[in-house]
């Protein structure tokens, strides 16, 4: 399912402020597998005057730096600008450097001891847990047969997909709320069991960062 990472764009672009003020260090310890920014020997410029035409990013001093896509929500720190791919296909979240480069993110399928991993399925399968040695834990929602059903914007519990880790036992995922402009809802899957859950104050849709789309920390190559 990719709605709730496709529509994550829309609905942090007022989040940018907070992604500056953290001040992107390279001293950051990675988290999760990952790391929360690339290391750069040589941050752009963030001060003055900072703006987009189509494709191009203008920053402060006249420099510009050019995105593979039209501008969308972006945000310009660290090594580059930040910004969400129009490609269904690929990863969601891509990095643009001022040497041209376009840098793919995504978020580590495997745990931090490596022994489980989220494993590429089909679309539209159930998303399963993987260990390094054993059977693949199909995972699931506990439902009451006899609960009313659903409310238009409560958590869709009937499709969602994993994302990452947030420790050796809890995987981490979306879904999306069951009405007609859906939100990216959060939940975590833990193993063995495979049992999930919606994440608690995430019933109703969250609004996640720029710099963290499925709400973990990206991977940079």
């Amino acid at each position: 399912m990719t709605g709730p990472l496709r529509h994550a764009g829309l609905l942090v672009a007022g989040l940018a402020c907070a992604l500056v003020a953290a001040g992107c260090s390279d001293d950051e310890p990675a988290t999760g597998g990952g790391t929360a920014w690339p290391r750069t020997d040589a941050a752009v410029a963030t001060d003055g005057l900072v703006w987009a035409a189509g494709n191009e990013v203008h920053l402060a001093g006249g420099s510009t730096i050019e995105l593979e896509q039209e501008a969308g929500s972006y945000v310009v720190a660290g090594p580059g600008v930040f910004y969400f791919s129009d490609d269904t296909d690929g990863p969601p979240f891509l990095l643009a450097t001022p040497d041209g480069k376009v840098v793919e993110t995504d978020a580590d399928p495997y745990g931090p001891s490596r022994t489980w991993q989220v494993p590429v399925q089909d679309f539209g399968a159930v998303p399963v847990l993987q260990p390094d040695s054993g059977k693949a834990v199909t995972t699931f929602f506990e439902q009451d047969p006899s609960a009313a059903p659903p409310l238009p914007g409560d958590p869709d519990l009937e499709s969602w997909t994993l994302t990452g880790w947030l420790d050796d036992e809890t995987a981490v995922g979306l879904t999306s709320t069951t009405d007609p402009h859906p939100l990216p809802v959060l939940l975590t899957c833990v193993v063995p069991s495979g049992r999930c859950e919606v994440v608690e104050g995430a019933e109703d849709g969250v609004s996640l960062p720029v710099d963290r789309p499925t709400g973990l920390p990206p991977v940079y190559p």
